[in-house]
């Protein structure tokens, strides 16, 4: 239902001609000089309806020249207005390779960029600046849920208005036009009599129109390979490192964390306490060594350490020579 666009910034012969025909319409009277946004802009409510009465008095305006009056909004001149916080944004980084097919991009990623995918939405993306030379262009999108403004554009639709677009703000808070869609207009009757015409012209030379379309499609898509494979690889690269980091932390959950138990044991064993051994395998921590006082171990560790289910997995030897106790303790390492 809704359409994307961007609004690329023109230059060349093109701009030059529309700055000259601006400074030509300068010169004539202010009736005559036309141009600029017609029509009217309707705000919408925050309930995601327009006013009753603000549609009767549009309408009603109309009535004197019902007939060009209805068929210039038909053409597009109504605009709605977005009720506060109903148009998002955000900076975009496109890189300079993709920038050519900026809108292509942005819609690809849109479902990743946004808590949308691009049809559920209607939305603009502007150039803002370029970063570096051969890095990329920050790119602003301005978006709306459809959710938003759906019951407003069945307000107009009802009466015979089709909007062109909506208002909304960017992130400097400055106004945007979000452009909608139009819907197909009928055939007209030269149309209808010449699309059988067409036909048989078609008809006429099928396999070189299909060599000739196929040609173009192999170009166009041979064209964007190397844009669409480096976007690619960005992709997988930022979703490696998130990844990375989530394999880490479960396998650190799952196995235990070393560090953390030597940092337990060091910080609570008595200074009279060393070990001659220590296993840790998915969590289950098995020591060995000697100390003054064994029997005390067990508390430390349960109580001070956070271990669960300490205890001894042998006898306690004493040793006269060094008046030690020799001891073997399992536990299981805290989270």
């Amino acid at each position: 239902m809704m359409s994307s666009a961007s609004s690329i910034g023109k230059s060349g012969l093109k701009g030059f001609v529309e700055w000259w025909g601006g400074q030509l319409r300068e010169c004539l009277p202010p009736p005559w000089r036309g141009g600029g946004q017609k029509g009217v802009i309707v705000s919408i409510g925050r309930n995601g309806r327009l006013e009753e009465s603000v549609l009767d008095e549009i309408v009603a305006s109309a009535a004197p020249k019902a007939g060009k009056f209805v068929g210039r909004w038909r053409r597009g001149e109504v605009r709605l207005a977005l009720p506060e916080g109903g148009a998002l944004s955000r900076l975009v980084l496109v890189p300079a390779a993709a920038v050519s097919d900026a809108v292509g991009l942005l819609t690809y990623e849109f479902d990743r960029l946004t808590p949308f995918n691009a049809a559920e939405t209607a939305w603009v993306a502007r150039p803002k600046e370029v970063v570096a030379s051969g890095v990329g262009t920050m790119f602003s999108i301005v978006y709306a849920p459809n959710f938003v403004f759906e019951n407003a554009l069945s307000q107009l639709r009802e009466r015979g208005l089709i909007p062109v677009g909506l208002v909304g703000r960017d992130e400097r808070d400055e106004p945007v036009e979000i452009p909608l869609e139009r819907p197909a207009a009928r055939p007209r009757l030269a149309l209808r009599i010449g699309v059988p015409v067409l036909c048989g012209a078609l008809l006429a030379a099928p396999f070189a129109m299909q060599a000739v379309a196929m040609a173009r499609v192999d170009g166009a898509i041979a064209a964007l390979a190397p844009e669409r494979a480096r976007a690619e690889a960005l992709r997988r690269e930022i979703s490696g490192y998130t990844a990375g980091q989530s394999a880490v932390t479960h396998e650190r959950k799952s196995v235990g964390d070393i560090m953390g138990v030597l940092k337990a044991l060091t910080e609570t064993l008595p200074d009279d306490t060393f070990l001659t051994a220590l296993t840790v395998r998915d969590r289950h921590v098995t020591a060995q060594g000697q100390t003054r006082e064994a029997p005390q171990l067990i508390g430390l560790l349960e109580h001070r350490a956070g271990f669960a289910d300490a205890a001894f997995s042998g006898p306690v030897t004493h040793s006269g020579d060094t008046n030690t106790d020799a001891f073997t303790i399992t536990a299981t390492a805290p989270n």
